[in-house]
């Protein structure tokens, strides 16, 4: 029963990664590795995932044996200081054309510092920064526009409040199990 709730847990994290606001697709490096900043609580194992410092770089490499034959098995990850205790990720799939750009909180955990996946409370306009958005099937919305432009967006941010997902994961997991359908024999395929 345990490992059916971390399951559930982790596909949970990964499905509100894909879609709230603050995780989006960009088909181009929109942190330079000069802009990069070193973590140092960012290498350690994460669920199934590595991550470890690459030498003389301010970059991350990323890989899980569970994973290797996904899209997101391995690659790796820059981050860009926003604000506070907030940053702007890049994650670059190995395996996935385009560039995932989301937001991480370096937070006090049991452990020691940890990074958790944290979301806008407020959206942005993104026309307001000369960027426009389309949807996609993979990571949700990609911005289009400048790399300038796009990086004003996302530095934008820094004038709103983020909430770290781990901490409104039981609230909206109810939430999901609430609305799912039920029928005969239980949930039904979505």
């Amino acid at each position: 029963m345990r490992c059916l709730k971390t399951l559930s847990f982790l596909c949970l994290i990964v499905f509100l990664s894909l879609f709230v606001s603050g995780c989006y697709d960009v088909k181009y490096e929109i942190i330079s590795a000069s802009e990069a900043v070193r973590i140092d609580a960012l290498p350690k194992t994460y669920w199934t995932y590595t991550i470890t410092a690459v030498a003389n770089s301010n970059d991350y490499r990323f890989s899980s044996p569970a994973e290797k034959n996904s899209p997101t098995g391995s690659g790796y990850i820059r981050a860009l200081p926003l604000k506070d205790d907030i940053y702007i990720v890049q994650i670059k799939a190995d395996n996935y054309p385009n560039y995932v750009i989301m937001f991480f909180r370096l937070a006090n955990g049991t452990g020691g510092k940890e990074i958790r996946l944290a979301f806008p409370t407020a959206a942005i306009e993104p026309s307001q920064y000369g960027v426009s958005t389309h949807t996609n099937n993979f990571y949700g919305i990609t911005l289009v526009g400048s790399r300038e432009n796009i990086m004003a967006l996302l530095k934008a941010y820094s004038k709103v409040n983020f909430k770290d997902v781990l901490g409104e994961v039981a609230k909206i997991e109810a939430e999901f199990l609430n609305a799912l359908p039920t029928g005969k024999g239980g949930v039904q395929n979505l």
